[in-house]
């Protein structure tokens, strides 16, 4: 499904239509539900669901993609039936869920939905395996929104205590990838990266380095030196050095690296060369 185009449901000659498109709201959704539609045709629907869900979510159209998601959550609760553990396409639906809650900045649901999507996982495929490596990344990085308490600030006790929670997700992650993969795989290579992200969110730079250079010698090493991957993370680690001004001369030259690495890649990635680009003018503007 396309957000741009039409959005059509039709199931066993049930049919629900709404011409709003793009600019579909939360007033069309009102009412509708799966118990709509005649029993061959729900599992049809529940598939549109996600399917929409997904959709809104790549168009940062978080609200439609959060009441898509938590209407296939709680058809799939009652197709389960109560109580139960889950299964691993509710597991699913927990982690795009947390990815929405984490991207409106709503740490607390976030939360939740990546708990549940965590207990179900390693219940059903073990702590040790790859996939929950990859929640753990997404759950680790869901301690850097900022809680809406109303007052848009965060104690720093609170905050020590998001950071230690981050942290010890993040290693866990790491030691995951790293027994099954070995330490030289990229995606070991991209949990540091992860790690160094989380720390530019929370304007730490001194302790973003290092994860940013690590990230970048393993990637180089496994991906080659002009992959795409390897010049975003030349653009992070420039990002961490233009923070100092006695970083200048390494600044700019992780950041022309960067830009000669977008210019002749494929996929063309002119929105990561813009930013390159942008981030250089800057940098050569402070001196």
């Amino acid at each position: 499904l396309n957000a741009t185009l039409r959005w059509r449901f039709a199931v066993a000659g049930c049919e629900l239509v709404t011409d709003s498109g793009p600019e579909l709201n939360n007033e069309d959704l009102r009412g509708f539900s799966l118990d709509n539609f005649p029993e061959p045709g729900k599992g049809r629907v529940f598939a549109l669901y996600i399917e929409m869900g997904d959709s809104f979510k790549k168009q940062s159209k978080y609200a439609l993609a959060q009441q898509f998601l938590e209407k296939a959550v709680a058809w799939k609760m009652r197709a389960l039936g109560e109580p139960t553990v889950g299964d691993l396409e509710m597991a699913g639906l927990y982690q795009k869920l947390g990815e929405v809650h984490a991207s409106c900045n709503n740490r607390n649901q976030a939360f939740e939905a990546y708990g549940k999507a965590l207990s179900i996982r390693s219940t059903l495929q073990g702590e040790g395996h790859l996939d929950v490596a990859s929640l753990l990344l997404g759950f680790a990085s869901a301690h850097s929104c900022r809680p809406r308490d109303g007052s848009g600030e965060v104690s720093r006790e609170d905050q020590q205590l998001a950071d230690e929670g981050a942290l010890a997700q993040f290693h866990r992650a790491l030691d995951i990838r790293s027994r099954a993969l070995g330490e030289e795989h990229p995606d070991v290579g991209r949990v540091h990266i992860a790690i160094s992200e989380y720390w530019v969110q929370r304007v730490d730079m001194d302790k973003a380095l290092g994860p940013a250079e690590k990230g970048k010698d393993i990637l180089e090493k496994a991906l080659g030196l002009d992959h795409v991957e390897v010049g975003c993370a030349c653009a992070l680690l420039a990002n961490v050095l233009a923070w100092e001004r006695e970083n200048y001369r390494r600044t700019t030259s992780e950041l022309k690296r960067a830009r000669r690495i977008f210019r002749v890649s494929e996929n063309g990635n002119l929105l990561e060369l813009a930013r390159a680009t942008g981030t250089l003018g800057k940098v050569i503007a402070m001196q």
